[in-house]
């Protein structure tokens, strides 16, 4: 037996060797030596690659399925241990799910792939935080991030995602700013690597201290933040100025009955039912009566306000009939009776239209700042319009003087006497209101629209406005006749003029109680920067433009130069930048919105502009509300409930994240999730049931 090169064994015949130097494999064997193949490429030119490779696409496609089915069940809030149930349902329906990776703790990995990749990341972040109890009664904080979207079809250039929501180890601003602290430890969102903006919480001293609360620890932390901007909720502070200008005034009362009859109704459904029933019969609907008081933000006492004025009539008939029946026993009748007394009362009624008017302005201030991406320009204008909307509120309660017309005795006989003016005008205006009031369903008659007489103005609201009811209770005081409401008689006596200066002092209160607690965001010296944000109002002259904008540019660069140098920002070159982009602007974007405007400078003129974009970034996510992260805590109460009180806090924060930030189902892509479950840890193939 011939043996090569000192090789040892019985196979290895110099006839064999010849045969193998001359064969296919050897002469492959050699070529990849002398150039060597990438794995990619012995995947896709070989047969045993290509089966590799086809059953690993099969694979992540089965690995893909699962995913979305923990996707929608955690975007639906529902237990996870539903999991194994709807796997099971799809396998018999002939989906390919293989035999692994189907039980809840397998649900559980896979949601932590998902939340991992719904996060976001940017150079420049603010946070919000609110705090509240769960269903175990344990203190949360819920942390909420703002960042700069650069995603190519993102609505707005900011992102608001729900980054954790942790249990302090106390309630004092040490314990709470610890709780922050590694939360961004957690997310790797350390100075080094991102820096903080902007904190946004509610005005508890435990938070906005000027000396120890959690807002002072953070700007002192090492390294310290001396730039950062502390905001105190303005629709914390828009509520905390409801709650002043309404405190011992004329509206006490009305919020009083608002909550009372809120109390009759939803605790009785007899009652409740009864009053829908009369409704019926009247072919008309009743809005379900709510609360006015409570953790709820102002809007809530305007539809409280709407509610009571839509179904007014009918719930004077049901109380009036409530008391008149044999089966109410005294003290509940007695009761009934006294809010007939108030609710009849003509004060009372004109107090409580005047009320729905006042809150109207309120409710879109707080709705402006409730949205998820509130600009700090927006929320300014929307304050501008609030104050526009309460100089038109103040017209209706100006007191007319009154007007002497002498008729001349030549022109007496053309002239109809006073007092038949007025009958006359009385009489046909009860008739409009009669006739609208019991025939609900006439405005939408399309057969004879001849016949139709349409009332005198189309309200949003059936209670209709405060100037229609003020002028139909004045003309009929004029006329000496009694004082009805939608068919109701009312009771007592009224001065519309004295109700009117009455109304106006409130008003009055309203606007000077929101400026005290808004007023000071547009004189904070470090937020006059934010002004440059709205393109609307930059000018249109090149002249004009040259000069706009360079004193906010000069405050921005001395209060935030520590922060966008550390980020790699050249304060010096500001100025030149901003007048660059100026000229630019003009030339290019006039007609782009604002939004649009700073998206597509960060997208696409990063290196063009490289020092602006770093200001434009810094300012857009200056924060402005926490009030819209509430929902937070609505979604944690779905999602801890009595039967999963003991989920832990890393799963708390996946679920939610899915639930708060997550797309549609029907639109989910699971690719990115599908990679990061491959990736997290090797995974052994073809195994068997698990």
């Amino acid at each position: 037996m011939g043996m090569i090169n000192g090789a040892t064994g019985t196979s290895l015949k110099k006839d064999n060797i010849g045969k193998h130097s001359t064969s296919k494999i050897h002469e492959t064997a050699m070529r990849l030596e002398e150039q060597p193949m990438s794995v990619a490429d012995i995947y896709k030119s070989t047969d045993i690659g290509r089966s590799f490779r086809s059953s690993e696409a099969e694979e992540r496609a089965r690995i893909g399925k699962l995913i979305e089915i923990a996707y929608l069940l955690a975007w639906k809030e529902k237990p996870l241990t539903m999991f194994v149930d709807i796997v099971q349902l799809e396998k018999r329906h002939g989906v390919p799910l293989g035999m692994t990776y189907h039980t809840d703790k397998m649900a559980s990995e896979f949601t932590e792939c998902i939340a991992e990749e719904l996060l976001g990341r940017s150079q420049y972040f603010s946070i919000y935080v609110d705090g509240s109890t769960d269903i175990t009664v344990v203190e949360r904080e819920l942390i909420y991030i703002s960042f700069i979207d650069k995603r190519e079809h993102s609505p707005l250039p900011t992102c608001m995602k729900f980054l954790a929501i942790k249990s302090p180890t106390d309630s004092t601003a040490l314990g709470v700013t610890s709780c922050i602290n590694s939360v961004l430890e957690e997310f790797n969102l350390q100075e080094a690597n991102a820096s903080m903006v902007g904190f946004c919480a509610d005005g508890a001293s435990v938070n906005m201290g000027h000396r120890s609360g959690v807002a002072a620890k953070l700007k002192n932390s090492n390294p310290p933040r001396d730039w950062l901007v502390v905001v105190h909720c303005q629709n914390h502070r828009l509520e905390l100025a409801a709650k002043d200008a309404f405190a011992n005034s004329g509206v006490t009362e009305v919020m009083t009955m608002l909550n009372s009859m809120y109390a009759v109704y939803s605790r009785s459904f007899k009652r409740l039912r009864d009053l829908k029933t009369l409704a019926d019969v009247m072919e008309d609907s009743i809005t379900k009566l709510v609360k006015a008081n409570g953790t709820r933000w102002v809007q809530f006492k305007s539809r409280a306000c709407v509610a009571l004025l839509k179904s007014y009539p009918y719930i004077i008939s049901h109380l009036e009939n409530e008391a008149a029946a044999t089966s109410t026993v005294p003290a509940d009748k007695a009761k009934l009776l006294g809010y007939l007394r108030i609710l009849k009362g003509v004060k009372f009624l004109i107090t409580l239209v005047f009320f729905k008017e006042v809150l109207e302005p309120l409710s879109q201030l707080s709705l402006s700042l409730q949205k998820t991406a509130v600009s700090f320009d927006s929320s300014m204008a929307s304050l501008d319009t609030f104050y526009q909307s309460v100089e038109k509120l103040k017209e209706l309660c100006q007191v007319q003087p009154t007007v002497t017309v002498v008729v001349k005795q030549e022109d007496h006989e053309d002239v109809a006497e006073p007092a038949e003016v007025h009958d006359v005008v009385d009489e046909n205006e009860m008739d409009d209101v009669d006739e609208s009031d019991d025939n609900v369903e006439v405005e939408v008659v399309e057969d004879e629209p001849a016949e139709v007489e349409p009332p005198a103005k189309k309200h949003a609201v059936e209670g209709l406005d405060f100037k229609d009811v003020v002028e139909e209770l004045k003309r009929k005081i004029d006329a000496g006749a009694p004082l009805t409401y939608r068919g109701i008689t009312l009771s007592g006596q009224v001065s519309i003029d004295a109700m009117k200066v009455k109304l106006l002092g409130l008003l009055e209160k309203v606007e000077k109680c929101v400026r005290n607690r808004l007023g000071d965001i547009n004189e904070d010296i470090q937020l006059k920067p934010v002004r440059l944000m709205n393109t609307r109002v930059w000018p249109r002259e090149k002249e004009t433009l040259l000069g706009f904008g360079v004193d906010e540019v000069v405050t921005f660069t001395e209060h935030f130069s520590s922060l966008v140098e550390s980020r790699g920002c050249c304060p010096d070159d500001l100025l030149s930048e901003w007048n660059r982009f100026k000229t630019f602007w003009l030339m290019n974007m006039t007609q782009l919105a604002p939004d649009e405007t700073w998206q597509v400078l960060i997208n696409h003129y990063t290196k063009q502009y490289p020092n602006l974009v770093h200001m434009i970034s810094v300012l857009l996510l200056i924060p402005v509300s926490n009030d819209n992260r509430r929902r937070g805590f609505s979604t944690m109460g779905r999602v801890k409930t009595d039967e999963r009180n003991r989920i832990s806090s890393q799963s708390l924060d996946q679920l939610m994240r899915i639930s708060l930030d997550g797309p549609e189902p029907e639109v989910y892509d699971s690719t990115k999730a599908t990679e990061g479950f491959f990736t997290k840890k090797k995974r052994r193939p073809n195994q068997g049931s698990r």
